[in-house]
C-alpha cells in the first residue's frame, strides 16, 4: 500500500489533494498524498505475477560478487559549483581499516553531491501547485520551465535566505537551512552481524547510514507528532513533502540527506529498473541498501500496510469510521488487538499544519502508529520484505531496499517504510554512525531556522 510520501508529486495525484483541501474536506478521503512520482520507459508490472516469472538469474545479474568497497562514487577532483563552492563532492576516500581485531570499511566524504536535474512537466505543475505558492517563490511561481536542467543549489526562485546569494539561496523552499560541508568519517563492518530476536537496534533519528555519494541516509522520522503529543509520530516523507527541493532533500544542521526515494540519486547511479537494482547506500550496521527493483519490472515489496480506520469493523481500526482513537498492542502482531490512546488524533478526514506553515490531509498512512507488519506479504517470493525491509536471497546476503509502489502508467510512489523498518536487521557497533534510537540533535532536520527538528 502507498504512503502519502513526499518528493516528486505527480500532477494528478497533487491536484487532487489541493483540491480536497480547498473545498475543506468534505468527503472522508482515501486517497493518499503521493510523495514522489518516478515516470518510467516501461510500465510497472504487478509484482505478484512478476515473481513467478523473475528468476534467479535475473535477481542475481552481476550483484552477487559486489564489492562494497568499490560501490562508492569517488571525488575525482570535482569541486561544489554553487553550495560551500569549491569544496570537495561526493566521498573522497575508502579504505579497509581493522579496530580492535574487526574489519571496517571507513568512507570519508564531504555530504556534498554533484546532482543535476532536468524539469519535466510534472515536476514543474508540482512546484506550481504549492499550497503557498503566491509565498514561496519571490516572483509567486518557480523560475524554472519544462526542460531546464538545474544544477543542485541553482535558484529556481524560492523565498529562502538561509542559503547566501549565489551559494544556494532559492534552491531550497523556505525554512530548510543551507547545507555545509560535513567532515563524515563513517565505519561499517565488513562482516555485519545479524541482531538476535528481541534485541535489534531503533532505527531513530538522524543519519542511519550513507549514500554511495556520501550524502546521508535518514529514516521515516522528522521527529515531530500531532500537537507535540508524542503519539501519532510524523512521517518525513508526509509532512516533509512540501520543504525538498527538486533532488528530494534537505539540510538538517548542515547535513544534506534524503528521507525517502530520490530520482536524482537514481539517475546518478543508473538504476533504470531493467535488472536487480544496484547498491544504493550501506546501512549504520553494514548491510548494503540496494534500490527499488529486484527483477527487472520487479519491485521489492515492504509488508507494512496502513491500518483501516476507515471501517468500524476492521482488527486493525478503532471501532469509529475515520477516528484515531486506538494504538496497535503489537505493531508486528495485529491478532494482539488496539488500545486505547493516550492521546486522540486527527481524523482521516482532518487537514493538519506542517512545521513550514503548509498544510496537508491527515490521511491514513501519514503517522507512524498508522502501519502494521503484515506478516502474510512476507510470503517467501522474490520482491517480499521482512519487518526491516529487507531479504537475503541468492548470493547477495541479507539486504535492505528502497520501497516504492508503482501504478499501471509505471508512475511510482514511496512506500512506507522508505529504507529501513522501526529496528535494524543487524547489531550496531559502539563506533557505528548510527546509536540504537539516537535523536540526530536540536534542530535536527526541518524548518525553520536551520531546519527541522530531529530526523527532519
Amino acid at each position: 500500500m502507498c504512503t502519502p510520501s513526499p518528493g516528486t508529486v505527480r500532477t494528478l495525484v497533487v491536484l487532487a489533494a489541493l483540491a480536497l483541501i480547498a473545498s475543506a474536506c468534505a468527503d472522508t478521503a482515501d486517497e493518499t498524498v503521493v510523495d514522489q512520482a518516478r515516470a518510467e520507459d516501461t510500465a510497472a508490472a504487478d509484482p505478484t505475477e512478476a515473481s513467478d516469472q523473475a528468476t534467479s538469474d535475473q535477481a542475481t545479474t552481476d550483484q552477487a560478487t559486489t564489492d562494497l568497497s568499490a560501490v562508492w562514487i569517488l571525488d575525482e577532483g570535482e569541486t561544489s559549483a554553487i553550495v560551500d563552492a569549491g569544496s570537495a563532492v561526493n566521498v573522497q576516500d575508502v579504505a579497509i581499516e581493522t579496530v580492535d581485531g574487526v574489519e571496517y570499511l571507513r568512507v570519508v566524504a564531504t555530504g556534498l553531491p554533484d546532482y543535476t536535474s532536468t524539469i519535466d512537466a510534472d515536476q514543474l505543475e508540482f512546484l506550481s501547485s504549492r499550497p503557498n505558492a503566491d509565498t514561496d517563490f519571490d516572483d509567486g511561481a518557480p523560475a524554472v520551465e519544462v526542460g531546464d536542467t538545474v544544477t543542485w543549489g541553482a535558484d529556481i526562485g524560492y523565498v529562502n535566505d538561509q542559503c547566501a546569494e549565489g551559494a544556494g539561496q532559492g534552491y531550497w523552499p523556505p525554512g530548510p537551512g543551507c547545507p555545509t560541508t560535513q567532515a563524515t568519517e563513517a565505519y561499517f563492518p565488513l562482516s555485519p552481524t545479524m541482531a538476535a530476536e528481541g534485541e535489534e537496534a531503533e532505527t531513530g533519528l538522524g543519519k542511519l547510514g550513507l549514500w554511495v555519494n556520501g550524502v546521508s541516509i535518514y529514516g521515516w522520522g522528522d521527529g515531530m507528532s500531532y500537537e507535540n503529543g508524542g503519539v501519532w509520530q510524523n512521517l518525513a516523507p508526509s509532512f516533509e513533502v512540501y520543504d525538498l527541493d527538486v533532488c528530494d532533500g534537505h539540510a538538517a544542521n548542515g547535513d544534506y540527506h534524503h528521507h525517502n526515494d530520490a530520482d536524482c540519486l537514481a539517475e546518478q547511479i543508473g538504476d533504470t529498473g531493467d535488472g536487480h537494482s544496484p547498491v544504493y547506500g550501506i546501512a549504520a550496521d553494514g548491510y548494503p541498501v540496494y534500490g527499488p527493483w529486484v527483477a527487472e519490472g520487479v519491485l521489492a515489496r515492504s509488508s507494512w500496510s496502513i491500518r483501516d480506520y476507515n471501517d468500524a469493523d476492521s482488527a486493525t481500526g478503532c471501532g469509529e469510521a475515520g477516528a484515531r482513537t486506538c494504538l496497535m498492542i503489537d505493531r508486528l502482531d495485529p491478532s494482539a488487538g488496539t488500545e486505547t490512546a493516550s492521546q486522540e488524533g486527527p481524523r482521516a478526514s482532518d487537514i493538519v499544519s506542517t512545521l513550514s506553515g503548509n498544510i496537508i490531509q491527515a490521511v491514513p498512512g501519514v503517522y507512524f502508529e498508522d502501519y502494521y507488519f503484515d506478516a502474510s506479504l512476507d510470503d517467501g517470493t522474490l520482491q517480499a520484505l521482512d519487518e526491516h525491509n529487507g531479504h537475503d536471497h541468492d548470493d547477495l546476503g541479507y539486504h535492505y531496499h528502497v520501497t516504492l509502489e508503482a501504478d499501471a502508467d509505471g508512475h511510482t510512489t514511496n512506500v512506507f517504510p522508505y529504507f529501513f523498518g522501526e529496528t535494524f536487521a543487524g547489531v550496531l557497533d559502539d563506533n557505528a554512525v548510527a546509536q540504537a534510537g539516537a535523536a540526530g540533535g536540536p534542530g535536527d532536520g526541518g524548518p525553520p531556522g536551520d531546519g527541522p527538528p530531529p530526523g527532519g
